[in-house]
């Protein structure tokens, strides 16, 4: 009696077709997990740790003809110019990805971080330089999270710690006051560069369907969300310019004549004057009280700019190109995630903004019957 053919393993490491069986490694490359040098095997499977990769991610192989990468290619032909592939060629002739050179894996971090700061204002060209082999370093993604989201504490509390400096100064302080037009405004402004994006990659981990069925972990998402979050960095960038140029004002103010008729110790220039903005979201006007220094309109305009492409068409790319790209997510499930995430970012929105005008009337209800 015949015994039953052996089943095949669906998950035993497999070359695209093609290659020949005395193909080795010929080059060093580090195994993406635990560092292991790969050269000399055939088979995409380190023998230290176990893990399963594709040999033409690490090997960072493109179509020769029309540069589309092949790192999640395993057919016989390139997917976008049909161009018939001969992988052993290929394979031969790549130049392998250094996963040392990337943020979450180099020895110099921060000279990394900025590096990526820069690159990811292209999504496209930022996600084909990451492989999903690739597994993330959760510690440096938790760093350059938490350094955007301080970075972007700052861009919404620093003008409004400027503006109230400045009220108490002039012996002007009152709360009711200064929470009624510009404030809310102002964080009607920064809430569109600063809490889409983070609602945006919150909301993922909650579509368990889809993140089952394609077999994402968290760890990937938090690298999503973490380099999601670089629309802060840039807005925090100009402020920090805008700042510079408050310090060399002040400088200067310091060795010419001071304006006519403003007191010396009252003298703070504003960091941003969009009252033209903020007269058409919250319907206010100027604080009232103090008149100071406006740095140019261009500046303000640039901050209000990066806060709405940060918020808005660089999140819908970035986010697409996240889930299409890097996630390997098909067409129909990745358009539906990001209109499903944005979305839920637009409702958290409007319900945050209209419970923040209700919060207003509690505090400022409560702040006069307090005195202040």
């Amino acid at each position: 009696m015949l015994e039953p053919a052996a089943r095949p393993d669906p998950d035993a490491p497999a070359l695209p077709p093609g290659v020949g069986e005395d193909w080795r490694l010929p080059v060093d490359l580090s195994c993406p997990t635990c560092r292991y040098n790969l050269r000399a095997l055939r088979l995409p499977r380190c023998p230290e740790c176990g893990g399963r990769f594709r040999w033409q991610a690490l090997l960072n192989v493109a179509c020769p003809r029309c540069g589309q990468h092949l790192g999640a290619v395993e057919g016989s032909e390139c997917p976008a110019c049909a161009l018939p592939l001969n992988w052993q060629s290929l394979f031969e002739s790549a130049q392998p990805r250094h996963f040392d050179q990337g943020y979450e894996y180099t020895d110099r971090p921060f000279r990394a971080m900025l590096a990526a700061w820069w690159t990811t204002r292209r999504p496209k060209r930022f996600w084909d330089r990451i492989a999903i082999e690739l597994p993330p370093n959760l510690h440096r993604l938790r760093w350059y999270l938490g350094v955007a989201l301080a970075l972007g504490a700052v861009t919404v509390l620093g003008p409004l710690a400027l503006a109230w400096y400045q009220q108490a100064q002039a012996g002007q302080l009152t709360v009711l006051r200064l929470l009624y037009g510009s404030l809310v405004g102002w964080l009607a402004v920064c809430s569109l560069g600063t809490l889409l994006p983070l609602i945006t990659f919150a909301a993922l981990p909650f579509f368990t369907p889809t993140m089952t069925r394609f077999r994402i972990r968290r760890d990937q998402l938090l690298r999503c969300a973490a380099y999601g979050c670089t629309p802060l960095v840039w807005t925090a960038a100009i402020m920090m310019f805008g700042g510079i140029l408050i310090w060399l004002g002040w400088q200067l103010a310091r060795l010419a004549a001071w304006p006519p008729g403003l007191p010396r110790a009252v003298w703070y220039p504003q960091l941003f004057d969009i009252n033209w903005l903020l007269d058409a979201l919250a319907g206010g006007g100027r604080w009232p009280g103090l008149d100071v220094v406006d740095l140019p309109f261009w500046l303000n305009l640039l901050v209000v700019l990066l806060l709405g492409l940060g918020g808005g068409p660089w999140c819908w790319r970035f986010t697409y190109v996240a889930l299409r790209g890097y996630l390997r997510l098909d067409r129909r499930n990745a358009w539906a995630l990001l209109l499903s995430t944005q979305t839920i970012g637009v409702l958290a929105l409007l319900a945050i903004w209209s419970s923040w005008g209700r919060f207003l009337r509690v505090a400022g209800y409560w702040l006069a019957q307090s005195g202040f």
